[in-house]
């Protein structure tokens, strides 16, 4: 006797990113799903959350008839795909600057508001923050 395992939004997340991943080249993935993720599904509606407004409008241009076919292969049935916009509440690691204090995505620190950064690689492959003021 076959066991059927239970579909979850996280579940079913799982199996359309990997569909996802195989249609779209890294870059292109990573830059529209990297912070995406399954919400919540009921009998009818997956819900995707997806990091801002402008992520979801791009999503829903560009990618929801990929979205739908892959959570149609992968649930074995037609699902309404709802994008929701659920700001994460910690920033991803590659967005902190010294200190290990939160940045925003546009190099704006969250714990120095008066001021920008500039990331840079030096030799040892490490990133480093430089400071700059721009308000006094």
């Amino acid at each position: 006797m076959e066991r059927q395992t239970e579909l979850t939004a996280e579940s079913l997340w799982n199996d359309v990113s990997a569909r996802l991943r195989e249609a779209l080249n890294d870059t292109t993935y990573s830059t529209w799903f990297g912070e995406v993720d399954g919400a919540s599904l009921d009998d009818d509606t997956f819900a995707v959350a997806v990091p801002n407004d402008f992520t979801r409008e791009w999503i829903e241009g560009h990618f929801l008839d990929l979205i739908r076919a892959a959570v149609k292969d992968a649930s074995g049935k037609e699902l309404r795909v709802q994008l929701r916009v659920e700001e994460s509440a910690v920033p991803p690691a590659h967005w902190s600057g010294p200190g290990g204090q939160a940045e925003t995505g546009w190099g704006r620190s969250l714990d120095r508001p008066n001021h920008w950064s500039a990331q840079t690689l030096p030799a040892q492959g490490r990133p480093q923050t430089k400071w700059h003021q721009i308000f006094s």
